[in-house]
């Protein structure tokens, strides 16, 4: 009869073992691939008739450098981009200005149509924390030789998340 009772104790632990060396696998194999890492990730999604990627969100210095291109059939003379933070959409005064160009505001000259250039943009002061995560919306305000010197356009060309490193 005892003989009954531990074959069934046997069982019930290799039974019990086994599902929960599989839980452990499952549970290994999500932290290797970043699932618990919290945060957004990186991303950049363009507005139709632009490009948009972000190449790198450095902890050090504060800058994200994000890659544009817009094909919109014409040249942009003289071109400025800013990073305006999600809470701070508020900050767009009107199609003809924005006041976060003030601080987070990078040049992006002869951006020819179906082209596009690297930029750098200070998002955060300098020494942010690894790891720390960022969304906004990115923001340029150009000329063509359309529009002339005196005239400029403002428009929002992508949304943007990046995680420092």
């Amino acid at each position: 009869m005892a003989a009954f009772k531990l074959q069934s104790a046997l069982e019930y632990l290799m039974t019990y073992g086994w599902a929960i060396l599989i839980i452990a696998i499952v549970i290994a194999a999500l932290f290797l691939i970043g699932a618990f890492n919290g945060g957004l990730g990186t991303f950049c999604n363009a507005q139709p008739g632009y490009t948009c990627s972000v190449t790198q969100y450095s902890a050090a210095t504060g800058n994200l450098v994000v890659v544009i291109g817009q094909s919109s059939g014409s040249s942009w003379m003289t071109a400025n981009a800013a990073f305006v933070p999600t809470a701070s959409e508020s900050n767009v005064v009107s199609t003809s200005s924005i006041s976060a160009f003030s601080q987070n505001t990078a040049a992006l000259a002869n951006l020819g149509s179906g082209t596009s250039a690297a930029v750098t943009l200070p998002v955060s002061a300098p020494g942010t924390v690894a790891g720390s995560s960022t969304t906004g919306y990115i923001w340029v305000q150009y000329t063509t030789a359309t529009t002339g010197s005196g005239s400029s356009v403002l428009v929002q060309v992508a949304t943007v998340g990046a995680k420092a490193t």
